[in-house]
């Protein structure tokens, strides 16, 4: 995955409780940000379409998957 990629949550992602309190599972992102020196767990950052002007969040790879 790269920056300016669309994502989703995956259904790992969507079962994660501290992702449900920002996104649903029908959600669209973008990669911000990618920075794994920062926090090497959670290296991707994601705007999401609906927390528009708000902080983005950080997910794993495992959280995300790639909007068809």
């Amino acid at each position: 995955m790269e920056v300016g990629d669309l994502v989703k949550l995956s259904s790992y992602g969507n079962k994660v409780k501290s992702n449900s309190r920002f996104v649903g599972p029908n959600d669209l992102g973008m990669i911000v940000k990618f920075n794994c020196d920062d926090n090497p767990d959670f290296p991707y950052e994601v705007g999401w379409f609906h927390l528009e002007g708000k902080d983005q969040t950080r997910h794993s790879r495992q959280d995300l998957k790639y909007a068809k």
